[in-house]
């Protein structure tokens, strides 16, 4: 499918009310103050392949599901030179499985990591980040989101970076969190569980850019108008305005 340009982002963040603890737990960060003239921070979100995309303002660097074994179980192999994080870097899991975490890679590059407890249980104690259910890290903030997939510990991320509320599927194919949520800036969302919910009556992904993840190399199938990126393709975001 070719790859469209990014669209620029949407201004503000809807108000929301009450919601459950996970969701409390991550307040939308305010804007710094900028001086007069100075460009504002700017987020580039990279389709790293697979389920890995590159968060970074340059400062710091959220890695998600990356590194991942290249080209494992017919998925999209990646040039590893060519990922070059900016600025201090962390790693974060969603699960276990080879084509979204390499332990040896993530070892070798000595990123300190974040996700489910099954994760980083299979890293040394000073390569684990945190073990709470929520994380700040420069302006990022994370949350993990407890998901069902196959047989292992399995997380949803929702990120938040200067008010601007990201979510990263994994491979969950259960969509109860993701459709509960509050107007999202952009949703990653593996292309399984898109086309499950195409099928739904009325089901939609409440954001305003929904990204499509683990397809295979060929192409995605293009379920609830889910926009495909090319590998080492990014999109960008500003803050919302005050």
């Amino acid at each position: 499918m070719p790859s469209q340009r990014a669209r620029p982002a949407a201004e503000g963040v809807r108000a929301v009310s009450a919601r459950p603890f996970w969701r409390l737990s991550l307040p939308i960060a305010g804007l710094a103050a900028f001086t007069c003239g100075s460009p504002p921070p700017t987020l580039s979100i990279r389709f790293i392949g697979n389920a890995a995309f590159a968060l970074t303002d340059g400062r710091t660097t959220l890695l998600v599901d990356f590194p991942y074994e290249s080209g494992t179980g017919g998925f999209m192999t990646f040039d590893s030179a060519a990922v070059r994080p900016r600025g201090r870097v962390l790693a974060l899991f969603t699960h276990r499985h080879l084509d979204h975490f390499d332990r040896e890679a993530l070892l070798a590059r000595g990123w300190p990591a974040y996700g489910p407890a099954e994760v980083l249980a299979l890293l040394p104690p000073d390569r684990v980040f945190s073990r709470s259910d929520s994380m700040a890290f420069g302006a990022f903030r994370a949350v993990r989101i407890p998901e069902r997939h196959a047989d292992v510990e399995h997380v949803a991320f929702l990120i938040t970076w200067r008010g601007r509320r990201i979510y990263h599927s994994g491979d969950t194919m259960d969509p109860a969190d993701l459709q509960a949520m509050p107007e999202l800036d952009v949703a990653l969302v593996q292309e399984n569980l898109l086309c499950w919910m195409a099928q739904q009556r009325g089901a939609r992904v409440p954001a305003r850019e929904v990204i499509v993840l683990h397809h295979f190399s060929s192409g995605s199938r293009g379920c609830l108008g889910a926009r495909e990126l090319a590998q080492g393709e990014s999109l960008r975001l500003l803050p919302p305005q005050q």
